[in-house]
């Protein structure tokens, strides 16, 4: 994968998780090209290799990469398929090692990128 390919890639991710922080949704992010589990665990939902990430599964479900996502909430759609799903009460719902203060919580791995078992009980 090219530079560009990685950073569309990384822009894609990061609007995903701003538009589901300004929702207010709580939600567990998988980095793929870190984690071999996660990327197997993908790959078996789709059956073989998947196309570059991001996705988005709401309840288990697919609902497609970043410009699917933005047209479904343009089209006022993503909301109703959030109905239901955990949401965010305090600041401290996603840990700080996912970007808040650049501080990275001892329990994470030294990217920040595994879930934080101190701020998602």
């Amino acid at each position: 994968m090219s530079m560009r390919g990685i950073r569309k890639t990384f822009q894609d991710c990061n609007r995903i998780m701003f538009l589901l922080r300004s929702l207010r949704v709580k939600f567990d992010e998988r980095d793929v090209s870190l984690h071999m589990d996660y990327r197997d665990e993908l790959w078996n939902l789709f059956g073989g290799k998947v196309t570059i990430p991001p996705k988005l599964f709401i309840k288990g479900t697919c609902i497609g990469g970043a410009d699917e996502v933005l047209a479904l909430h343009e089209l006022g759609c993503l909301r109703n398929l959030l109905e239901g799903a955990p949401t965010i009460t305090t600041d401290h719902d996603h840990c700080p090692c996912l970007g808040y203060n650049n501080f990275r919580c001892p329990e994470c791995n030294e990217n920040g990128l595994v879930k934080c078992t101190i701020f998602t009980s």
